[in-house]
């Protein structure tokens, strides 16, 4: 892919919501030797589409290839678990980090929708962050039933 195009997807990416919203420049075409690009969402670029047939689906396609013989079923679940996650959070069904970390201060009872976070905003956060983190509280907006 061209780096123009890798700078027009960072730029993208950079924008709120954009997991969701925008398209990105991806290979149309894995198989063949076309290197086409077309313009896609995350969702499309990870699960599929019509026209695409999506990072995650080919990836357990493999999978299914190798389990049994080259993958212990331990091994094959774990990562169809880690898959489903992904695909969840590119789908829009769980919430991205960023956005769940907007939501949180602007739903903060300090916060004066003024666009700045305060030390005690701030302070909540990182202390909500440290107790999902070490499983003290679940956070399904963020990680649903992968915990």
């Amino acid at each position: 892919m061209p780096v123009s195009k890798i700078d027009e997807n960072m730029e993208t990416a950079h924008n709120r919501g954009s997991v969701l919203t925008k398209k990105f420049w991806f290979r149309k075409d894995f198989k063949s030797s076309d290197k086409s690009l077309v313009e896609l969402t995350a969702n499309e670029i990870m699960n599929g589409s019509e026209n695409f047939s999506g990072i995650i689906p080919l990836v357990r396609q493999f999978l299914d290839e190798k389990k049994g013989a080259e993958i212990d079923d331990e091994t094959y679940k774990k990562l169809n678990c880690y898959l489903q996650f992904i695909s969840e959070r590119a789908s829009g069904k769980l919430s991205t980090n960023a956005t769940w970390i907007r939501e949180f201060v602007t739903s903060h009872p300090a916060y004066d929708k003024n666009s700045v976070v305060s030390h005690e905003i701030a302070y909540d956060l990182f202390v909500t962050i440290d107790k999902i983190q070490k499983k003290i509280i679940k956070e399904p907006k963020l990680y649903g039933d992968f915990y």
